[in-house]
């Protein structure tokens, strides 16, 4: 009776899903208004389609690069900027492997001191599906000029809390460079919670072995009450 309460037990976790906890895999990334490589010293990479939009400004869309290229980057020249020379307004979607809870976000800055962009954002508007909420960072990481380097956003007990999703929009962000919002972005990172569903092949072992478990217990009982009978 135990080992069919086991194998119920397991059957029971393996359809509904495993949750998994870590870092979030994004796998590509739009923007609107962003710099183009090369301004102001600063350069990146992005593997898909860049349109101009004018006054040094272009539409990112359909690729990867700095971003989310897992590096930190050491220099302004390999580094994103933003907001260089005015405010662009510029509009990142972050675009993901699969559905997650999304736990928390951090945005490098930058891993070098001198200057005084990475780290200096100090507010955003996260957005999932139709929720959006304003959120105050918190400097944390390697020491730059103007404070730490990176950029955390903490959403546990947020409205965006528990909202599962593919996709997320930042937009409307806040720096204390000057008048023109300015900042730095070499990476960007999150933390969240997938659920983890099993191949349909071995949920098919599984079954079968849990269907012989299952029979082998039934003839067992059953010559146990034989032999007490006879």
């Amino acid at each position: 009776m135990r080992k069919i309460q086991i194998v119920i037990a397991c059957l029971a976790v393996m359809f509904t899903g495993i949750v998994s906890a870590g870092p979030v895999i994004i796998t590509s990334y739009d923007i609107e208004g962003a710099n183009i490589s090369g301004a102001g010293g600063w350069g990146h990479t992005y593997t898909g389609t860049i349109t101009p939009i004018g006054g040094g400004f272009a539409n990112y869309s359909g690729g990867s690069g700095t971003l989310n290229n897992g590096t930190v980057e050491t220099t302004p020249q390999t580094t994103h900027i933003f907001n260089y020379p005015s405010d662009s307004s510029p509009v990142i979607t972050l675009n993901f492997d699969d559905f997650y809870s999304l736990n928390s976000l951090l945005i490098s800055g930058g891993d070098f001191s001198g200057n005084s962009l990475p780290g200096i954002l100090f507010e955003l508007d996260i957005t999932i599906g139709s929720t959006t909420e304003t959120f105050s960072t918190i400097g944390q990481g390697f020491s730059a000029s103007s404070g730490f380097a990176d950029d955390f956003v903490d959403l546990t007990g947020s409205s965006l809390n528990g909202l599962v999703t593919n996709q997320l929009t930042l937009s409307n962000f806040k720096s204390s460079y000057l008048d023109t919002n300015g900042f730095s972005i070499a990476e960007i990172t999150l933390d969240g919670t997938t659920e983890v569903t099993p191949e349909p092949t071995s949920l098919a072992i599984f079954g079968i072995g849990a269907l012989c478990m299952g029979a082998g217990a039934a003839r067992r009982r059953r010559k146990e009450k034989l032999a007490a009978n006879s």
